[in-house]
């Protein structure tokens, strides 16, 4: 009866797995991006020249971040770790962590500049679905976080 029903949820599992496309018969970003959002040409330099200057930018944080991430292991391996310094870094990590979103945030804005009203909509249709918050594998979904009188109120004037 146990391998029967193990053969069950294995045949089941294998049917249902996901067809994986491989990075290379996957189009490339600007690819991609260039036919979705039918850029024209002045629109394709200028967004890839944007794209190319925001990864830069980013890459500087996600490297701090990374540095600061080994630094917690490696002093989590101490036989005696120092709390204060690892919350040290964990505050670092949070603050170039808080950095690099605004980045994006400020990159978006920027894009969408250079972005007719449909191109808009499509760019941060996907951004949105690139962008979801997952918790331990199951996407977000509105209401689930928030208290019964909503999500907070948006800070106004704020100067990030």
């Amino acid at each position: 009866m146990i391998i029967n029903i193990i053969a069950l949820i294995t045949i089941i599992s294998l049917n249902k797995k996901k067809q994986v496309v491989s990075r290379e018969e996957r189009p490339h970003f600007h690819e991609f991006m260039n036919n979705e959002l039918n850029l024209t040409d002045q629109q394709k330099d200028t967004f890839f020249k944007l794209r190319h200057e925001f990864m830069m930018d980013g890459k500087k944080y996600l490297d701090l971040i990374q540095n600061y991430r080994d630094s917690v292991f490696n002093e989590l391996m101490n036989a005696h770790p120092d709390t204060i310094l690892i919350n040290h870094y964990n505050d670092q990590i949070e603050y170039f962590h808080s950095k690099m979103i605004r980045l994006a945030y400020q990159h978006f804005l920027t894009m969408k500049e250079i972005l007719d009203s449909n191109q808009q909509r499509k760019y941060f249709m996907f951004l949105n679905d690139k962008m979801r918050v997952k918790f331990r594998g199951m996407k977000y979904k509105k209401g689930c976080c928030e208290n019964e009188a909503g999500p907070p109120p948006p800070f106004p004037n704020m100067d990030f």
